[in-house]
């Protein structure tokens, strides 16, 4: 098996998190060779649908989030 320089990036859509107390926000992590990193980019929006659509419009797939993720956490996009 050979090793990959890919990078997977997952968006992660917060609720009116501390720092964008009236949005919410989508903000990007980056997976590479097992290592989560936290970027500096995101999208933030008054509307949840408008940011769902935005990030439908980048391709991403949308993941229901899971029982164990933050209270915050909306959902995540691959």
């Amino acid at each position: 098996m050979s090793e990959t320089n890919e990078i997977i990036s997952v968006w992660t859509v917060y609720d009116h998190p501390k720092d964008f107390p009236l949005h919410y926000v989508a903000r990007r992590h980056d997976v590479q060779h097992g290592e989560l990193r936290v970027s500096t980019y995101f999208v933030a929006s008054f509307s949840l649908r408008m940011l769902r659509n935005h990030l439908e419009s980048l391709g991403l797939h949308c993941i229901p989030r899971q029982e164990d993720d933050d209270p915050l956490v909306v959902e995540m996009w691959i």
